[in-house]
């Protein structure tokens, strides 16, 4: 018989706590997981690719079309420091 696990909400800054030297580079190793969630199968996937004097998060390519496909990750709400970076790298 297998045993089970009682999965328990804690808080995201326990795992992560800096978003940049903790979050991405876990991001980017499990990026996959993420895209194949949302239906998308990505290749070339990188961290911290300077776009101007920022640099993005992560970046792949969308497999068959070749999109390209950045993802701006963040640990707490929205704000317009990120938003605005996601505009900028469009």
């Amino acid at each position: 018989m297998k045993d089970l696990a009682t999965l328990k909400s804690i808080p995201v800054r326990k795992i992560w706590q800096n978003e940049a030297k903790h979050f991405t580079p876990w991001l980017e190793k499990n990026a996959s997981l993420l895209f194949e969630e949302i239906g998308i199968t990505a290749e070339n996937i990188k961290r911290e690719k300077r776009v101007g004097r920022y640099f993005v998060d992560i970046t792949a390519e969308e497999s068959q079309t070749q999109k390209k496909i950045i993802v701006e990750n963040q640990l707490e709400r929205t704000d317009h420091d990120h938003l605005g970076k996601l505009l900028t790298y469009a």
